[in-house]
């Protein structure tokens, strides 16, 4: 509602989308998202007069174990690793799920781990290519780098205030 409050009051109008990035959240537990958030969110927008946005929610997952290497030398950065905004969307993602892995940052060392978006919720009805490409830019807006970042900074925020909140 803060947030939502904060929009209006700045552009005198409410978002006509709402995209909530979920992190820290396994496979088994995106049911629970459904439950339990989403008629949370639906409310909040529902208590506002004239709040009516579509709403998408994707899952970012960081604990997986799939790796992806450039198949060519000219698609890979200086420690070998594919490039930054990869996209893979095809092969090793779910047959019946929206999701993606998206390696928005480019390594310094090691190999780049992805992160793996799953839309679970998506009233708004965005292309593939038009959340992979939102997302993708958005992971540039974290304003402590230069660069972009692994994790889409909304939830890279969230992750550090519960780090916050623990300590």
């Amino acid at each position: 509602l803060e947030r939502l409050a904060e929009y209006y009051g700045r552009q005198k109008k409410y978002p006509t989308r709402v995209i909530v990035f979920r992190d820290d959240v396994s496979e088994g537990q995106f049911d629970q998202v459904l439950i339990h958030e989403l008629p949370q969110i639906r409310a909040a927008f529902q208590s506002l007069k004239n709040c009516k946005p579509k709403l998408t929610i994707a899952i970012c997952g960081k604990r997986h174990h799939a790796r992806f290497y450039p198949t060519r030398t000219q698609d890979a950065d200086r420690t070998s690793n594919a490039k930054a905004g990869t996209v893979v969307d095809r092969g090793v993602t779910a047959i019946y799920d929206f999701d993606f892995y998206l390696q928005a940052h480019a390594g310094l060392q090691g190999t780049v781990r992805a992160t793996h978006y799953t839309v679970i919720y998506d009233e708004a009805k965005m292309a593939a290519d038009e959340i992979q490409q939102g997302t993708n830019d958005l992971s540039y807006l974290w304003a402590r780098a230069t660069k972009s970042v692994s994790l889409v900074p909304p939830a890279f925020h969230a992750d550090r205030a519960c780090e916050r909140g623990r300590a």
